[in-house]
């Protein structure tokens, strides 16, 4: 399989030129990986359906604030994307590298790092702490930015 890849890889950078050709091999090698997974995957069977208990039985209990949990996902977005980018911004000004690899790493950590914060955000039972370390944690990253 892997001399196959590499035979693609040469044939598509032959094809388009290295930049373009190295770009189709790695894309083409990932919906190879994403066909083999589909191809592999089986369904399970529909769970069965549980039975809500009465309106009386929930007379007790405080009604969901669905409204809560819509602003947490929608502000989760924005949030961890400012938490996020202030963060690579401080990686790629401040961290100990050369200045080319500075620029690599703080530009790539950004969309992972976003993603992780907003799973954080919206997974977490206590949002509102991980809203505080999100803020905390922009403000620290732009003082060390804007104190330089």
């Amino acid at each position: 399989m892997l001399c196959a890849w590499g035979a693609s890889t040469g044939l598509w950078i032959s094809a388009f030129g290295a930049e373009i050709g190295t770009a189709l091999a790695f894309e083409s090698g990932s919906l190879l990986a994403l066909a083999f997974l589909l191809t592999r995957s089986e369904r399970q069977p529909a769970r069965a359906v549980r039975e809500r208990p009465p309106p009386q039985a929930m007379a007790g209990k405080r009604p969901a604030r669905r409204w809560r949990a819509v602003a947490y996902c929608l502000l989760a977005g924005p949030l961890a994307f400012v938490a996020a980018l202030s963060l690579g911004l401080l990686v790629a000004l401040e961290a100990p590298f050369q200045e080319q690899t500075r620029l690599i790493v703080g530009g790539l950590a950004v969309p992972s790092l976003w993603a992780a914060m907003i799973v954080a955000t919206i997974a977490l039972r206590r949002p509102g702490v991980t809203t505080l370390a999100f803020v905390l944690a922009t403000g620290a990253a732009a003082a060390v930015v804007l104190g330089r």
